[in-house]
Formats: structure tokens, C-alpha cells, sequence
């Protein structure tokens, strides 16, 4: 019956989608799809830069520096945050900010009519791709193990990158528990997701703190902290980036994830059973910030979206970005194509009578090398190139030539079908 709840749940929930765009320009309102969101409210097509920086994530501890909020960015940003008294702390150190509550409340995917009951979806700790596994990772499969019969289904929601480290994986398999891959940052619909895999569960439980404790509890799930609590002490942050540049940040935070500090912020959640949890729906309102939620235009605004000035800079700079990188792309083709021509210099032939071609013949011709001769489909219309003979393509089955260097970029990789349909053992080059 589990597998049967667990397939009907897979149904449910949409497949991850992941993040193609240009990481140069990827910024924290791009974060687990939060941008997107806004734009396809707004109908959208493609999201446009962002200049502010939209904080994700459940700030459940004191705030004492600037980073708490401001995370990478830069202090002269303005900053979109989920609570006014979090606004209010920048504003004493001269920083912008706006509460509009965390990117989460505005995917609007809950869907209470999805949920099943008796069903109980596990939240453990999870690592980063820079943060290895905790070491308790089975004792906690072994407690939820004990009382699994008591559920229809129970399955385990991990993070991505524990997927990738393989470790939950590993474990959960060997004690034959359903999983679910949860969140990433480069995820683009990981809030849609989220909101709809919580959707579907009755309970959520989990054995540490975490984002997942409002989220779940404001999709409507009955949410608890449950079995032996593991708080971030356990974590290896020696390779962590964020935490070598601020480490007296980070010590505090990780003192504010130890047990006896949950348990006075949120005594409500420890359950000795996550049977016995309660929906907290208000409580996960307020937690995320919903009565400061804003509609997706002042959203937009907030993030430098109708600010065209800065729309056509930020294009500019990206148009550079990519041209810079197709010119390394070609030198590095160009360097590939003469050291190849070198080692077949009397046994290889150019494809293409265009002005790729010409241009291959007059790079060869400068460091000495000439090709036997062209093929091109237009060879009765084409004079020579520089006292090179222009051939049918079909004269390439009978060539003593052992290399082809393919002078096309939009049909390439028909050229290539049709020279291998009829020469297996000609080698072919091919700009990348």
C-alpha cells in the first residue's frame, strides 16, 4: 500500500526544473525560482534583471549583524525581507530594505484538496554541496523506522545536494523507504514544488530546525520536531565559503540551533509522536511574513524590473559576457582545427564553400597548409577558392583523404550524418 500512496504522491507533485540561464547574472531573487513566480504572474516571458536582493529562508534567530540579512550582497543594495523589524535593523546601519515576507508565500500552489491522510512526509538534516553529512544520519532512519507501521506511507524528502553526496539515498534504500528530492537553489520551480509536496502529507516531521517547519506548517501540514534532535554543531564547515568569511556570525547562528533554544521558540512543535503535532497555519503566516506580502508589480518595482536605465546596462553587460565567450570558443576551435590539419596536412579537405570555408583556407594558408580540396553541394556554381577544386560530396566516398574539416555552423551536424552514411573512417572536425 505504501508504494501504491507514494506513486499516487509522485503524481501529484510536478518534476523539478532546473536553472539554464547565465549564472554571471543569477541573484538571490533568482533563488529557488522566486523571480520566475513573479513574472509569469505578471506574464512574463522572460525575467528581467534583478537589482535587489530578495532574502530566502526562515530567519527563526536574534539578529545581530548585518549579514544575518544581507547574506552576499552588497550593503548598498536594497533588500527585500520577510519581517519589519528586520527592515528596521538594516535601517540603523543605513541599509535599504522592504518587508514584503519570504519569496515561499507568493508560489500560492497550496492545494489543500491533495492531501492524504495517515500520511507522514521525514524533513532530516540536510547537507551543501561544501558540507558533508552529519554522522547520525541512520540513527534517525532507525527512529522513524519504529513507528512507520503506524502510517499508510511515510517518505523521506531530502535535499539535493544530499542526493548528489549519495549518503540519505544509501541509507533510505537499505531500509527500503520512498524518497523525494526537495529543494535547490538553481531550482526553478522548487517553491511551487515544495508548496505542493507538503500539500500532500498529513503530517511532516523532523528532527531538527529548519525553513521546512513554517513552510509545511503554512501548506497545512501538522508539523513537529520529533525523535533525537541534531542541531548544526554536527556540521563540518571548514570547506564552507560563507562561513570562512564570517565566522563569529556563524558560531552564533549554529549556538541558536542547539535544542534547548528550539525548544523555548517553538515548544509547540516537539511532539513524543508526530501523530500528536497540531496544524500552525497562523503561526507559519506570521513566521513568513504574510501580512507583508505585496502584489507581483510592486514586487517587480522593488526588484529594478521597469527601471530601463538599468534593464539596458545590465543587458549590455551580459551581451559582452557572451561575446567575449564565443570568441574563446572559437579560438580555442581554431587552435583545435590547425593542430588536427597538421598531423593529416596532405590528407584532409574542407566541407563548405561559404565564407566559413574561405576563411579555414586563408587560416591554413598562413601556417602553410592546404586542403586536397571542397565539397559543397553548390559545386557546379562555384569557382575555385584560391586554386583549390570545388567537388560534389559525392566524391567523398572515393577521396584518399582521411579528414574533413566541417566549414558550417547551422548544418553541421547534417554534414556529418551524411559524410559517416558514406565514409566511416574519415575523421571529422567540428566547430563546437
Amino acid at each position: 500500500m505504501e508504494q501504491q500512496l507514494f506513486e499516487i504522491i509522485l503524481n501529484k507533485i510536478p518534476a523539478p526544473e532546473y536553472q539554464n540561464a547565465d549564472q554571471q547574472f543569477f541573484t538571490e531573487a533568482n533563488y529557488y525560482g522566486a523571480a520566475r513566480l513573479i513574472a509569469e504572474q505578471l506574464g512574463l516571458t522572460d525575467i528581467p534583471f534583478s537589482l535587489a536582493g530578495w532574502r530566502h529562508g526562515w530567519v527563526h534567530f536574534p539578529i545581530k549583524y548585518v549579514r544575518q540579512l544581507t547574506v552576499w550582497g552588497s550593503e548598498d543594495a536594497h533588500f527585500l525581507l520577510g519581517q519589519q523589524t528586520h527592515v528596521d535593523f538594516l535601517a540603523t546601519h543605513n541599509i535599504k530594505a522592504t518587508a514584503v515576507g519570504l519569496p515561499f508565500i507568493y508560489a500560492n500552489a497550496v492545494e489543500h484538496s491533495l492531501r492524504i491522510p495517515n500520511t507522514l512526509l521525514v524533513m532530516p538534516p540536510h547537507t551543501l554541496p561544501y558540507i558533508p553529512s552529519t554522522g547520525n544520519e541512520e540513527n534517525y532512519i532507525k527512529q522513524i523506522d519504529k513507528i512507520r507501521h503506524q502510517f499508510d506511507a511515510v517518505v523521506f524528502c531530502i535535499h539535493h545536494s544530499c542526493f548528489e553526496n549519495g549518503i540519505w539515498p544509501e541509507l533510505l534504500k537499505k531500509y527500503e523507504f520512498p524518497m523525494i528530492i526537495g529543494a535547490s537553489a538553481n531550482q526553478v520551480n522548487a517553491l511551487t514544488r515544495l508548496q505542493k509536496i507538503f500539500s500532500c502529507f498529513e503530517y511532516v516531521t523532523t528532527n531538527t530546525v529548519g525553513s521546512h517547519l513554517p513552510y509545511a506548517a503554512y501548506c497545512g501540514a501538522k508539523v513537529s520536531i520529533y525523535g533525537e534532535f541534531s542541531d548544526f554543531s554536527h556540521y563540518n564547515i571548514e570547506k564552507d565559503p560563507y562561513a570562512k568569511a564570517n565566522p563569529e556570525l556563524m558560531e552564533f547562528n549554529i549556538k541558536h540551533t542547539e535544542e534547548a533554544f528550539i525548544r523555548k521558540l517553538v515548544p509547540f512543535l516537539f511532539c513524543e509522536h508526530p501523530k500528536l503535532a497540531n496544524q500552525h497555519i497562523e503561526w507559519a503566516q506570521t513566521e513568513l511574513g504574510q501580512k507583508y506580502k505585496k502584489e507581483p508589480g510592486e514586487i517587480a518595482t522593488l526588484l529594478g524590473w521597469y527601471n530601463q536605465n538599468v534593464q539596458m546596462k545590465k543587458h549590455k553587460e551580459q551581451l559582452a559576457i557572451e561575446k567575449n565567450r564565443a570568441r574563446e570558443v572559437m579560438l580555442n576551435d581554431i587552435g583545435s582545427m590547425l593542430k588536427l590539419a597538421t598531423s593529416y596536412k596532405n590528407n584532409f579537405a574542407i566541407y563548405g564553400a561559404g565564407d566559413v570555408g574561405i576563411t579555414l583556407i586563408k587560416l591554413l594558408a598562413a601556417v602553410g597548409l592546404k586542403p586536397i580540396c571542397v565539397f559543397d553541394r553548390k559545386y557546379q556554381s562555384q569557382n575555385n577558392v584560391d586554386g583549390i577544386e570545388i567537388r560534389n560530396p559525392e566524391d567523398v566516398s572515393a577521396a584518399e583523404i582521411q579528414l574533413i574539416l566541417v566549414a558550417s555552423f547551422a548544418f553541421q551536424y547534417e554534414i556529418k550524418n551524411y559524410i559517416t552514411s558514406i565514409r566511416k573512417d574519415i575523421k571529422l572536425w567540428l566547430s563546437s
